[in-house]
């Protein structure tokens, strides 16, 4: 099924929207790019961030006691390039030039190509196949192993678009979404009708909410009072 090719999975090893993949090395110093008036964060795509250290009144930074990525804001009155060292729980050493900009808030994830990381690879890639499999079914109108169709839901994702209309349509829940040994997922089936006098194109990152791991469009380009059906992928467990 080519409409495959355009389905938008978000990788829960990196479990977040938008983000900038940095590729980095250790005692190599590179140059990132800040929001300065929004709060942005820092994740390592196989380590972690044990310690970090910046110049005092330049940065504001906090850290995720599980995650242990770093949420930091730049002081409103730096103007110019700060540096912040990060120590990784591996040993390695890491020094980024921070320049702030009045952008949008970032999201850099920090990747060591030379670190192995072929297990996660793996697992986000059975990760990937077990979504595009569920997905599969429910568009071919299969109903998987322990889970259930519903004709109704409640539109509880609030999608709202301009020059849109969004229908619920029907969705495929899980039997058992408490047990923990497996992951179980929800499928949500909206229509998406063109109201406007004018051709428009859809993404699927602009459906993109919290919680929901994949999107999937049936068609991108919609000519005046056209639809098509979108399916969004939450996690449940």
């Amino acid at each position: 099924m080519k409409k495959y090719l355009s389905l938008f999975i978000l990788l829960f090893s990196f479990n977040l929207f938008g983000a900038e993949i940095i590729n980095i090395f250790p005692d190599i110093e590179k140059r990132v790019i800040l929001s300065k008036n929004n709060i942005n964060r820092i994740s390592l795509s196989n380590d972690v961030v044990e310690s970090f250290q910046a110049n005092k009144g330049d940065l504001v930074i906090t850290q995720n006691k599980k995650t242990k990525d770093l949420y930091l804001r730049v002081n409103s009155s730096t103007k110019k390039v700060t540096s912040l060292f990060l120590v990784t729980k591996n040993g390695y050493t890491y020094k980024l030039n921070i320049a702030p900009r009045y952008v949008t808030s970032k999201t850099l994830i920090l990747n060591n190509p030379n670190l192995n990381s072929s297990k996660r690879a793996d697992k986000n890639d059975n990760y990937k196949q077990n979504i595009i499999s569920l997905l599969k079914d429910f568009y071919n109108g299969k109903v998987p192993d322990n889970y259930q169709f519903r004709s109704k839901f409640k539109n509880r994702s609030k999608i709202k678009l301009k020059d849109f209309r969004v229908i619920t349509k029907n969705t495929l829940i899980p039997l058992n979404y408490k047990e923990k040994r497996h992951k179980k997922y929800k499928i949500e089936k909206y229509l998406i009708i063109n109201k406007s006098k004018e051709l428009k194109e859809l993404n699927e990152q602009d459906f993109h909410k919290d919680g929901y791991v994949a999107i999937m469009l049936d068609e991108k380009s919609l000519l005046p009072k056209k639809s098509t059906n979108l399916y969004m992928v939450k996690s449940v467990n």
